[in-house]
């Protein structure tokens, strides 16, 4: 096969067949490809498609988010991954990424991470469980092509499904009393002022995930691209907001109907935070209390608890999460060499095109 690559960005002609490509890439249509043409346009520094005997075979885009740091040193990401099952065409564009990375100066990428925490990232690894709505979807072999590559694991995620939705918390309750006595009230998300509420959320989710695994502030422009189109899917009675007496936000729970799933009554849980003051230690657990309260009142089946990170599985289990494992998902992460380039082998192929 003959290569050749396309770099573009948006805004220009040609980022149009960057968008394209899981549709051209795919075998068949699959009802989350919709999804996969979000990106970061605060980060977003090179979209890259490969081209192969004049047809798409896959895409990366490069993303040089300065706030980005893994083990206290600078990284940059790759994502918006997608790719033929081909060892060939994905060495040439994970190859490709890296020789953009290393011009610009970087020497560690993570991926597939689309700019920040706040959009899409992470693989799916293991088969079996049905997708649910709004989780990502790849193919298992992007695993594989990434491995054979020379990546490692950075990161590994699970989600849980909580199907003990009956259940009391006794010391979620204790403590739900302690808050109230101190002004502690919940609110639904009111969808009429829906825009006002995600620049609510935007302010505290900025400032109260400072300092957390992977943190980099976005823009709100960024945060309302991500948040406002699925206005029409949320139920507000399952984003619930806690405020003290002076109307502050004190935290959020943000969880979805799981739209995939038409025979049962889940939910998605999406979002939970909350304001990082001592005085507040155990928010998150009555947060979820709340919900669990929410969903046993709808007649709800079960909770999915989305993307935790493994190494904090165990606390988050005896505070605030339960459930058993339902799917993992890797985040991969390689030193990148000064002056990397690809192959003269992999060279000569695109030489060719």
């Amino acid at each position: 096969m003959r290569y050749t690559f396309l770099s573009t960005l948006p805004g220009e002609t040609d980022f149009e067949r960057f968008e394209s490509v899981p549709r051209d890439v795919y075998p068949y249509y699959h009802r989350q490809v919709a999804q996969k043409n979000q990106y970061n346009p605060d980060y977003l520094h090179a979209a890259i498609v490969l081209v192969g005997d004049e047809q798409p075979v896959g895409r990366v885009a490069v993303y040089l988010n300065p706030y980005l740091e893994v083990e206290g040193k600078p990284a940059a990401a790759i994502g918006n991954y997608e790719c033929i099952d081909s060892d060939e065409a994905s060495r040439l564009l994970l190859g490709k990424a890296l020789e953009v990375i290393a011009e610009a100066g970087m020497h560690y990428v993570i991926g597939p991470f689309n700019g920040s925490v706040w959009d899409e990232y992470r693989f799916v690894s293991s088969p079996a469980a049905p997708n649910y709505f709004l989780e990502p979807f790849n193919p298992l072999y992007y695993n594989r092509q990434f491995k054979a590559f020379g990546f490692g694991e950075a990161a590994r995620f699970v989600s849980h499904l909580d199907q003990d939705v009956q259940s009391v918390d006794p010391k979620a309750e204790a403590q739900l009393a302690h808050f109230k006595a101190r002004g502690l009230r919940f609110r639904s998300v009111d969808l009429d002022r829906y825009e006002a509420e995600l620049r609510t959320m935007h302010a505290f989710c900025m400032e109260n995930f400072k300092g957390t695994w992977l943190f980099t502030p976005v823009s709100w422009e960024a945060w309302r691209a991500r948040y406002l189109p699925i206005k029409d899917y949320i139920d507000p009675r399952f984003v619930v907001i806690a405020e003290d007496e002076q109307g502050e936000t004190l935290g959020i729970i943000y969880c979805l109907r799981d739209y995939l799933h038409y025979q049962d009554y889940w939910l998605v849980s999406v979002l939970l935070a909350r304001k990082q003051d001592p005085a507040w230690a155990g928010l998150g657990r009555v947060l979820v209390h709340e919900m669990f309260a929410r969903v046993r009142e709808a007649g709800f089946d079960a909770i999915i608890h989305a993307f935790m990170r493994e190494e904090d599985l165990a606390r988050l289990k005896t505070t605030v999460m339960g459930g058993e494992h339902y799917r993992t998902y890797m985040l991969y992460g390689m030193p990148v060499p000064a002056g990397f380039r690809l192959a003269p082998e992999m060279q000569e192929l695109v030489a060719a095109g």
